[in-house]
């Protein structure tokens, strides 16, 4: 069995090796998919050799650039150019994807490029057929597309903005075979523009072009109607069977499997049987692989076609008691069925010749005696009815069943479940070739039905339905019980049985054992009917068993002399055999079964033998009596015969007919010719005779495909020579069309061209025929014109047969003139007419009345299809000129009239549009086929400009009303040659883009106008009387001038340009190559134009200037010269090469054009003027041009300067360069064109979908301005103002290339922002601020809508600053705000609340307190408010209570820096500062800056980054490292405060940070050293998007003892703070048992732990040996003096805290109080001494709390203790010799203002800011608490100037301070001390 097992492992789908190359995907060679079944392969050799073939390592994508060797080797395959261009472009892309997470993109880039990278290999070696190598260009174009699709859909998946400025998301056009980049040919021609538009959109929108829908037609191909449709061949070959080999029945001797293909309803072709072996049961040991031949094709189209296996094995039967009668039951195990239709699919994929696998689940049967209750109800579908209403008769339905989604009795046997198969359709070349029955041997699979490729095959079918046994008990249905099944077996004397074609027949056949009265459903084929031909009536003998035991036996006659008693497979009347018992003789059951016979030999009707044999039957009488009757009559019961027996006597009966046909005419003509013109017997036998054979042709060939290979082979035959007589006969029945119309004539118009070529067959010399086509042809055109609704269908069914009537006709008209074909043609389409067009149909109609529409509807889709054709089947290149012209009238006629009828008919006008491409292509393509000397229909397609410009317009306004350009799921290609057009849907990459195919095509045939008209420019200007009548009739005059200038027309023309050149019709961002085509376009009517619209200077009359289209044409050219298929060098490689090869350099040629038509439109300048402006021409008619839109015209023109082309620069700066003069001498200002350009500007930088000017073409333009300023005179005044107006031009263009410079990626939105703020500030200076504050509203409802109040509050704080506090100026009201019509101080003080009211939310109470103040300064200064001051004091007031109880929560700071070239050039390098969240740790900050900046490394060294930052990598690092914000806590008063307040004062003006670190090498507080980096950012914060740019930075080294004196300084702060905090509950009344259970105090007592502990333990006095060292180093003894005093100010402290401590410790704890005291008295001896601080004894003394909260609400808050910290201070200020002290008097006409909020910083009346003083109030008593001493009470404030102060601000406040601070009393005297800190 070694071939035989061998052939299993059979897979078309597994890499196949072929000359060392792994391509499956490629392989198409039918030849060697059929040569590699190698039967004479054992496994081993099979294994060895797949092993030997396995393709070498993959070779690796050279990195280095083509050189020219390659390039030359490589030339003819362009393809692979692109692909090696791709595969090192596309990795960046995958690894974007992948870095942004986009996987699933990510996957499918990553397979496409294996895909290309398999195809560059297979290129590159050469490894390839002829076959492999032309599926593998069309692969290649088909990958190349994808990716462009996948770049779109993932940007568009993930929410990235549609700015493919690259072009990396387009697709471009090429040739589908060759894979070619459409180019323009060397004589400057395009490639046919429809052909381009085509591939465009198939590459588009199609998933798989150009591997499939590869042969889309622009043109009508020839009618295949009645060419012989070739049968279909399905290759199928197992592959492998599913199943549980350890579970066998006793008793098991084998395996069979049977396959057969099916519709729903009956059997196709016969078994295909696979045997498996007994010891092996899933082995097969017979060849696996079968053909199922000749499939009909009507079956493969009005249904569903499946393959079906059925498993069934072979029992023994044990004997036990006695010798069984049967040795052996047939079971059925299970069936399956899977729907193969789609590998008929001709839309499909599987159209492909690959094989392809199916998995066809196998179910088994079982009866059950439970009835199955039926729940059918109304409205239930009738296929879901139909199933539930199926019977479970068990075993012989299980497949109809299965098929028809029942389970009623269907399970699952484990022992086989599932069969895998491979299935293919094969060609019949290779059939017929004879290459598979070398490999398959007999292993083909006949048909049921009649083959006419195989008409010898003469059998039966016979199909056992069920037997029934009364008899027989089977009450359980119990099938394994064997003595209970029954089994029949077929036996005969001279006939064979088989069930598949591969079986070899026997004389006895066992049918499939079952229960009683259970379906067999088994379908034999009974051989041997034509072996021995004999006279003997034949029998079929049945036996009947029951388990092993013979019991009955039944006869069946199957041939009775020459009949087969037959009654159809499929009959409900089933042949019912009675069953007679072996042992009494007597009817013991029955069983029923179909037979089908199939072959010519028997069944012939008796009238089709006396037909067939009508001269020995009929012509003896005929001759003997005339009488004709009895032939008459058997001719009609002929033509009741039926389907089945005209297909078996098709070739034999037509001729006998034609004879029959013949002898009438002749019989006839000699009457006639005999004088007896009355004689009607030969008159109705021959119309008998024809009404027959056409009732034959059209049962058999018309209704029937598949069989019209029977007509070819009647016409091999020679036929009787009655042309003519049957072409009168045909035209004499249509000719009644009007009175007496029957059946015949009916069947004539399907027939006629059946018939005409039997008449051309039948004949000769054709010539005879001419006169009887003539009147036929005029026969048809009546028939056509007939406005007799009726006959519309059977007028449809003549226009689908007037091409094939054509074509016959050519054979009887050999005249090269083609005269009489044209006139046929015209005839035809004329009677035709307009009939139908706009027959549409209506929602409100009935369905019979839009029934009715539809039909009369394609009518007039006929007719267009009909001459379209007609343009394509006529022979063009030999019809004379006259008859061309007829020829071309008629169809650009006909085409016309649809577009322009006044109800716009679709599909009818897309049909006219190809009528009209078949005769552009006819007469000027490259496949030209017409010839015409004079040329005239150039003239005509040109003169059709007009024409078509309106019709296009037209068409887009429907569109858009319509709604045809929405997106939808399907697209029809263009110029569609069908009808209905064929659908195909869109690929879901490329869905939601809107397409409309009608547009796309008046847009080629716009294009072709165009091409027409440059070409042939000089014929086109001339007249020509020849296409005057076209012309005349639409539009069109008789000169180009005339039909130009006519009215509207230009404006038409202009219109329909500028919507090419920017279509809404297609997606032109993606589609490059046919927007390329319209560029070119355009460059063309340019041309055109140019020569037909008056110029100033040309024209001699002024009314004749039309400013408003030339204005309109310049535009246009800018466009041309800045669109994407132009300025292609910001495109991609590929992509850039698509379009040059189509537009050429056409910048350089339109920027010419428009350079001499604008130097066309100035004035010349006088001499003086071209020495002053160095200019020639200027003002004029320029001046009406550009201001139609001035801003518009600039934006244009701006673009043109900044394209990387010399001519565009030059053209583009001579252009700007004349319009600033013509400004300047009309106004002397150019402050309006400023306004302009900064206008276009911002259009031109902050347009994201297209390619926005970069440095080097902003240099390159700036450059040649300044080389035409560099040349003026400076006098005149005018150097001045042209100096200023390229200054703020060339600024703003410097702030536009950095914004473009910034990425648009989520990483740098917020950096897009903040710079186009600043471009928007630009607007403000030219009066427009209109777009600031619509951007920063949309900023602001942005914040609001992530409750980020306080961005919102900065971001309208950006507003607020735009405003003035001026009362006078009124300003409009601006919706999005809500704000009325107003001032412009009402407009600011409703922005500063509403920043106020923001910055409140956002717990940023100081800065709404700082906006209360200004607007409280601005009611003061500008307007005196008194309302909206007490309103401003009463929100200031709630403020100050928020900023009092808020719960602070400062935010963390972050120093980061972006180091390396994978950052752009505007953030690299750089350093800011970022406010983090509250709280925020470093992981965390990383974290968020890890998902910002995706594919950046972290790093947190400072030395590393500092060596990054001079050696620049080749990636993205971020350095990041927490700062602190520096706090002013200096002053001594600041400690007073209580910890919100120092919040407070922390968190204004916030614009210095700090960070530390320790320097290595430092083990102890003594000898180490730390670095302290300071930065001062550009703003304070908080800031816009939370960050800020380091301006300054600066880095110190602090000492071990500058540092100890920090430490010691933020210790007594903190010990302040806490003192603070505790007295503070105190004099708020806070019981003592409280505070004592406190957090409060729980951080006393830790605090007082750490400070009073032993220098070991980490006290403070550890720094004391700082005072006791000796160092050389400057100012060392200074900082041991300064170290001295702040221990001792921490020794004061810490004995405050002390006393808290006593006082608030409960007694459980007085024991660890007391110890803290003698620690203190310990470790702080000589401070306590030198301070004169009670020791122990009074610290344990007994002091009240009483006594505390006497201290606290004292007059002096000092007590003794503390007075002598006062003098102590006092005494160090007076040693301090950089200090001053000085005395002011203090003057009462004025006031100087402090806030609670702020004491740091105060407030003057003048609104100036007192800043870095402390100002502390000091009274005798509490304010207000005795009156009558007032005049008494002497005020004191000290005032500390802190070196960082200006002097003049000093002195400025100290002088507003000495003019009066307080004026509690008139009488008051006050002083002030101010210590000034140098």
């Amino acid at each position: 069995m070694s071939h035989l097992v061998e052939l299993n492992k059979i897979d078309f789908d597994s890499p196949t090796s072929f000359r060392g190359c792994n391509f499956n995907n490629y392989i198409t060679d039918e030849t060697f998919l059929i040569n590699d079944i190698d039967t004479n392969q054992d496994d081993a050799s099979f294994n060895s050799t797949f092993t030997a073939n396995q393709k070498p390592t993959r070779p690796l994508l050279p990195t280095q650039e083509l050189t020219a060797t390659i390039i030359q080797q490589t030339s003819t395959n362009p393809i692979l150019e692109e692909v090696q261009t791709i595969l090192k472009t596309l990795p960046s892309h995958i690894f974007i994807l992948y870095q942004k997470g986009y996987i699933q993109w990510f996957q499918k880039l990553v397979y496409v490029y294996r895909q290309l990278d398999d195809a560059r290999i297979s290129f590159e070696n050469d490894l390839l057929t002829k076959a492999e190598r032309k599926k593998a260009i069309k692969m290649c174009s088909h990958l190349l597309n994808t990716v462009s699709k996948y770049h779109s859909v993932s940007n568009r998946a993930n929410s990235q903005p549609n700015n493919d400025i690259t072009g990396y998301e387009s697709i471009v056009a090429r040739d589908e075979e060759t894979g070619k980049l459409f180019k323009l040919d060397d004589d400057g021609k395009i490639m046919d523009p429809a052909k381009i538009a085509q591939n465009q959109l198939l590459s588009a929108l199609s998933n798989d072009f150009p591997v499939e829908h590869s042969n889309a037609q622009i043109f009508p191909q020839k009618s295949t109607k009645f060419e012989p449709d070739c049968p279909s061949h399905v290759f199928v070959s197992f592959k492998s069977l599913n199943g549980l080999t350890d579970i066998l029945p006793e008793g098991y001797f084998g395996m069979s499997a049977y396959v057969y293909l099916r519709t729903s309803k009956k059997i196709l072709t016969e078994c295909f049987s696979v045997s498996f072996d007994s010891d092996h049961f899933l082995l097969p040991n017979t060849m696996t692989a079968g053909l199922f031949e000749n499939i009909p094709s009507n079956e493969i189209e009005n249904g569903r076609i499946y393959l079906v296996v059925v498993i069934s094995e072979t029992l023994n039967i044990d004997p036990q008691s006695h010798q069984p009668e049967l040795q052996t039951i047939n079971k059925g195990i299970c069936a399956g069925a899977v729907d193969i239709s789609k590998i008929f699919s001709k839309r499909s994929d599987f159209t492909s010749k690959k094989p392809h696998h199916f998995n066809v689940k196998l179910y088994a049967s079982f009866m059950s005696n439970e009835k199955d209750q039926m729940h059918v109800y109304p409205g239930m579908d009738s296929k879901t009815a139909m199933a539930m209403a199926m019977e479970n008769n068990g075993w012989g339905e299980l497949v109809e069943r299965i098929i028809n989604g029942v389970d009623k009795g269907i399970g699952i046997n484990p022992r086989v479940h599932s069969i895998e198969m491979s299935v293919r359709k094969v060609s019949k070349k290779l059939v017929n070739d004879g290459l598979i029955q070398k490999k398959l041997g007999s292993n083909f699979v006949k048909t049921v039905s009649f083959d006419t490729e195989n008409p010898n095959y003469e059998r039966v079918y016979l199909k056992m339905i069920k037997v029934q046994i009364p008899s027989i008990e089977n009450k359980n249905k119990d099938i394994s019980n064997q003595s209970k099944l029954i089994t029949v077996q077929l036996k005969s004397n001279s006939l064979y049985f088989s069930r598949s074609s591969n079986q070899t027949p026997c004389d006895c056949w066992q049918f499939m054992s079952v229960s009683n009265g259970e379906h067999i459903g088994e379908t034999v084929v009974v051989e041997g009917l034509n072996i021995k031909p004999t006279t003997e009536d034949k029998y079929l003998y049945f036996d009947v068993f029951a388990g092993d035991e013979l019991i009955g036996d039944a006869r069946l006659p199957l041939i009775m002399g020459d009949r087969v008693l037959d009654n159809g497979l499929y009959s409900k009347r089933t042949k019912v055999l009675d069953v007679d018992s072996i042992k009494f003789f007597n009817c013991i059951g029955s069983i029923e079964l179909n037979l089908e016979y199939v072959g010519k030999r028997f069944n012939v009707d008796e009238c089709v033998k006396m037909g067939l044999a009508w001269r020995e039957v009929f012509e003896a009488e005929i001759e003997t009596t005339g009488d004709v009757k009895s032939l008459v009559d058997t001719l009609g019961k002929i033509r009741k015969a039926g389907l089945s027996m005209f297909i078996k006597c098709f070739g034999s009966l037509m001729r006998r007919l034609l004879e029959i046909y013949c002898f009438a005419v002749d019989k006839h003509q000699r009457l006639v010719m005999y004088g007896k013109q009355t004689e009607t017997g030969y008159r109705k036998l021959k119309d008998a005779s024809f009404e027959c054979m056409v009732h034959v042709l059209d049962v058999t060939i018309v209704r029937q495909k598949q069989y019209v290979h029977l007509f070819d082979k009647l016409l091999s035959h020679v036929l009787p020579n009655i042309s003519e007589f049957l072409m009168n006969q045909m035209n004499q029945c249509m000719a009644g069309f009007g009175k007496d119309w029957n059946s015949t004539g009916r069947a004539i118009c399907r027939v006629c061209v059946l018939i005409l070529r039997i008449s051309l067959a039948a004949t000769t010399d054709t010539r005879i025929l001419i006169s009887s086509v003539k009147r036929f042809s005029k026969t048809i055109g009546r028939f056509l014109a007939s406005e007799d609704e009726t006959l519309v269908p059977y007028q449809l069914v003549m226009i689908e047969n007037l091409e094939l009537i054509l074509n016959s006709f050519k054979f009887i008209f050999p005249d090269t003139s083609g005269f009489e074909l044209v006139k046929f043609v015209t005839c035809w389409s004329e009677a035709i007419g307009l009939k139908g067009l706009g027959e549409l149909q209506h929602l409100t109609k009935n369905s019979l009345i839009n029934k009715k529409k539809i039909e009369k509807h394609k009518l007039v889709i006929g007719n267009l299809l009909f001459i379209n054709r007609s343009l394509r089947c006529l022979p063009l290149d030999t019809i004379s000129a006259e008859s061309l012209e007829v020829l071309f009238t008629n169809a650009i006629s006909s085409s016309l009239k649809v577009l322009m009828f006044t109800t716009i008919d679709l599909d009818a006008s897309r049909l006219a549009l190809g009528v009209l491409l078949s005769a552009f292509n006819a007469s000027f393509s490259q496949e030209k086929r017409s010839h015409d000397e004079s040329a005239s229909f150039y003239l005509v397609f040109a003169r059709l400009v007009p024409v078509l410009c309106s019709v296009f317009n037209r068409y887009l306004k429907f569109a858009h009303v319509q709604r045809l350009l929405d997106p939808k799921p399907t697209f029809t290609q263009l110029f569609p040659t069908e009808y209905p057009f064929q659908e195909m849907p869109i690929d879901s990459n490329s869905s939601g883009d809107p397409i409309c195919e009608i547009l796309i095509e008046l847009n080629v045939l716009l294009v072709i106008a165009a091409i027409i008209s440059v070409e042939h420019g000089e014929l086109i200007e001339k007249s020509n009387s020849g296409t005057i009548k076209i012309n005349q009739q639409y539009g069109g005059l008789s000169s180009t001038s005339e039909f130009l200038t006519n009215d509207g027309v230009l404006t038409s023309i202009q219109s329909t340009i500028q919507k090419m050149l920017t279509p809404s019709y297609y997606p032109s961002g993606k589609w490059l190559s046919l927007l390329a085509l319209s560029t070119t376009a355009f460059e063309s009517y340019l041309q055109l134009l140019l020569k037909t619209i008056p110029l100033p200077a040309t024209s001699s009359k002024s009314n004749c200037f039309d400013v408003e289209s030339l204005s309109g044409l310049i535009s246009l050219q800018m466009h041309c010269i800045t669109c994407k298929p132009s300025s292609v060098e910001h495109l991609s490689t590929i992509v850039k090469q698509a379009c040059f090869n189509i537009t050429g350099d056409i910048r350089t040629r339109t920027a010419i054009s428009m350079k001499h038509m604008w130097s066309k439109l100035g004035s010349e300048a006088s001499e003086n003027e071209k020495m002053r402006f160095g200019i020639q021409n200027f003002g004029g008619f320029q001046k009406l041009v550009y201001s139609k839109d001035s801003e518009t015209f600039v934006c244009g023109l701006l673009l043109v300067c900044l394209q990387r082309n010399e001519s565009c620069l030059e053209t583009g700066v001579s252009m700007f360069w004349s319009i600033i003069v013509s400004e300047f001498c009309d106004q002397q200002d150019l402050f309006d064109l400023q306004r302009v350009v900064i206008s276009a500007l911002y259009k031109t930088f902050l347009n994201e979908t297209s390619y926005i000017p970069k440095r080097q073409e902003i240099n390159r333009f700036v450059e040649a301005l300044k080389v035409k300023c560099d040349s003026l005179q400076s006098s005149g005044g005018f150097c001045g103002p042209v100096e200023e107006f390229l200054h703020v031009t060339f600024k703003f263009l410097e702030i536009g290339s950095k914004f473009t410079s910034i990425p648009a990626s989520p990483e740098f939105n917020d950096d897009r922002v903040l710079h186009k703020i600043e471009i928007l500030s630009y607007l403000l200076n030219i009066d427009k601020p209109e777009l600031l504050h619509t951007f920063i509203n949309s900023m602001y409802l942005s914040c609001l809508k992530k409750r980020e109040y306080v961005q919102a509050a900065l971001t309208l704080d950006v507003l607020a600053r735009v405003h003035r506090w001026d009362t006078t100026v009124f300003l409009p009201p601006f919706k999005s705000h809500a704000f009325p019509a107003q001032t412009e101080f009402q407009r600011k003080e409703m922005l500063y609340r509403l920043i106020a009211s923001n910055f409140i939310k956002g717990g940023k109470v100081e800065e709404a307190i700082k906006r209360y103040k200004e607007l409280l300064d601005a009611y003061t200064c500008y307007k005196f408010d008194i309302g909206g001051m007490a309103d401003c004091h009463s929100e200031l007031s709630r403020a100050y209570e928020l900023l009092e109880d808020v719960g602070r929560m400062d935010s963390t700071y972050f120093k980061i820096t972006f180091i390396g070239f994978g950052f752009p050039d505007f953030i690299r390098g750089k350093e800011f500062i970022y406010e983090g969240l509250p709280f925020e740790q470093l992981s965390s900050i990383i974290h968020r800056l890890s998902k910002l900046y995706p594919g950046s490394k972290i790093i947190a060294d400072d030395d590393e980054a500092r060596k990054l930052l001079v050696h620049i990598p080749l990636a993205k690092f971020l350095h990041v490292k927490p700062v602190s914000p520096v706090k002013d806590s200096t002053d001594r008063n600041y400690s007073s405060i209580i910890s919100k307040q120092q919040s407070a004062l922390r968190n204004k003006n916030m614009n210095r940070f700090v960070s530390v670190r320790k320097l290595p090498d430092s083990n102890s507080h003594i000898d180490i050293w730390i670095e302290e980096t300071s930065y001062v950012t550009s703003s304070a914060f908080p800031t816009l998007m939370n960050k800020s740019e380091i301006m300054y930075t600066s880095v110190n080294l602090i000492s071990p003892i500058k540092n100890a004196i920090k430490l010691l300084l933020d210790k007594t702060n903190e010990v302040s703070n806490l003192e603070s905090s505790i007295k503070q509950h105190l004099r708020e009344g806070t019981p003592i048992e409280q505070i004592s259970c406190s957090s409060a105090f729980h951080t006393l007592s830790r605090v007082l732990s750490k400070l009073v502990g032993t220098p070991s333990d980490g006290g403070v006095g550890k720094y004391r040996v700082f005072l006791d060292m000796q160092s050389d180093e400057p100012g060392y003894q200074s900082s041991v003096e300064e170290l001295q005093t702040i221990l001792n100010d921490l020794v004061i402290q810490i004995s405050k805290l002390l006393r808290l401590h006593q006082v608030l410790a409960p007694d459980y704890l007085k024991p660890q109080h007391e110890a803290l005291v003698i620690l203190f008295n310990e470790n702080f001896e000589n401070e306590i001494e030198s301070l004169q601080l009670e020791k122990e004894c009074n610290l344990n003394s007994s002091y009240s709390v009483n006594d505390l909260i006497e201290e606290l609400i004292s007059d002096s808050i000092r007590s003794h203790k503390l007075r002598k910290q006062k003098s102590y201070r006092s005494r160090v200020a007076a040693s301090a010799s950089t200090r001053s002290l000085t005395t002011l008097p203090i003057n009462k006409s004025h006031s100087c203002k402090t806030s609670a909020a702020d004491p740091v910083r105060g407030s003057c009346s003048d609104g100036n800011l007192a800043l870095g003083y402390n100002t502390t109030f000091t009274s005798r008593s509490r304010s207000g608490s005795d009156n009558t001493n007032a005049s008494n009470r002497t005020d004191t404030v000290t005032l500390r100037n802190d070196s960082s102060c200006s002097s003049r601000s000093s002195y400025g406040i100290m002088s507003k301070l000495s003019n009066g601070l307080m004026s509690h009393s008139t009488s008051r005297s006050s002083k002030i001390t101010v210590l000034n800190y140098k």
